[in-house]
């Protein structure tokens, strides 16, 4: 072994051989360093987090959720950051409401090494900013079918009558009526009572509170009960209007001592115009065109006697009134 090292030891005396390795190792070492000390860029995408929005505020509207930060130092420094110690963030603490504005996007980093510069690829971030409000609405049952023959629905009754909605106000004031799911009646009889959820197709964007009722929906049974669809008139009218009714039909339900079953000649069905002020409420409305609801008048003709009128349906019609 001994001898072999020595016989290395003279080679590497001969020639220039020592200085080429030592030529090597120095030109590694150099690479080594430019590598090291030479300049790069990286790219994140990262969220734009909103700071200080008002709690009586709300974003209904945003130009883009993220950005693109830039980073631009040392190669040795960029591959060691963490791309979780780099914020984006706006400060909405006194936003302008009602109007698309736009609002600086500012960078907050944390254990970066200041030799590393970071911009964004875009400055600026447009909001829309509205007011939130809140309001109760009542709750409408969404009853489908018919109840076993016979038999009606009483008085339904709904707990809690009202809901809350809250968010921006220009998503809750488009609100118009809140139903809940559809319920089936159909061919049945003894009172229902269940819990059912709120329709939310048309409440998006909004809080809704709470988000189920309990129905209850009373049928009551009148055994020998008949029921027909008569046409529905509109009588007193005033000439300088003209008049559509969105509902022709009202639904009459009846008994008679004898079973004898009527026809639709046996009854008149009207909604009367006679004492209502049309050209008042056009007048407070300033419109040519109101929708009013009437009560709907049904009456036996030739005073028929035993027949009794257990209800109605509707109760009431809307009528489009226009000026002529």
């Amino acid at each position: 072994m001994k001898d072999f090292i020595n016989k290395f030891k003279e080679k590497l005396n001969e020639g220039n051989l020592a200085a080429k390795i030592l030529s090597l190792l120095l030109s590694i070492i150099l690479w080594a360093y430019l590598a090291s000390s030479k300049s790069g860029e990286i790219r994140f995408r990262i969220p734009v987090v909103i700071n200080n929005l008002p709690s009586d505020m709300v974003i209904v509207d945003i130009s883009s959720k993220s950005v693109i930060a830039v980073l631009e130092g040392k190669n040795d420094y960029l591959k060691n950051v963490n791309v979780k110690n780099i914020k984006a963030f706006v400060n909405l603490e006194k936003p302008v409401v009602n109007k698309m504005q736009k609002y600086p996007i500012k960078i907050r980093k944390n254990e970066i090494p200041v030799s590393i510069n970071i911009t964004l690829k875009q400055k600026n971030i447009k909001i829309l900013v509205e007011r939130k409000i809140a309001k109760r609405f009542r709750v409408i049952p969404d009853i489908t079918g018919e109840v076993k023959e016979g038999s009606l629905l009483g008085d339904i009754i709904v707990e809690p009558a009202y809901v809350t909605i809250e968010g921006a106000q220009s998503a809750v004031e488009k609100i118009d009526k809140v139903f809940t799911e559809k319920i089936s009646i159909d061919g049945r009889s003894g009172d229902i009572i269940k819990e059912v959820e709120i329709q939310k197709d048309d409440l998006e964007d909004v809080v809704l509170n709470p988000g189920k009722v309990k129905i209850i929906i009373p049928v009551i049974d009148y055994g020998n009960l008949y029921t027909i669809e008569v046409p529905v008139s509109v009588i007193n009218q005033d000439i300088k209007y003209k008049y559509s009714i969105k509902n022709e039909i009202v639904k009459v339900h009846y008994k008679t001592e004898d079973n004898e079953k009527l026809s639709i000649d046996d009854f008149e069905a009207n909604i009367d115009l006679k004492r209502i002020n049309i050209k008042a409420k056009m007048a407070r409305s300033k419109r040519n065109k109101i929708t009013l609801s009437f009560p709907i008048n049904v009456k036996l003709k030739n005073r028929k006697k035993g027949v009794d009128i257990i209800s109605i349906i509707p109760e009431k019609i809307l009528v489009n009134i226009i000026k002529e």
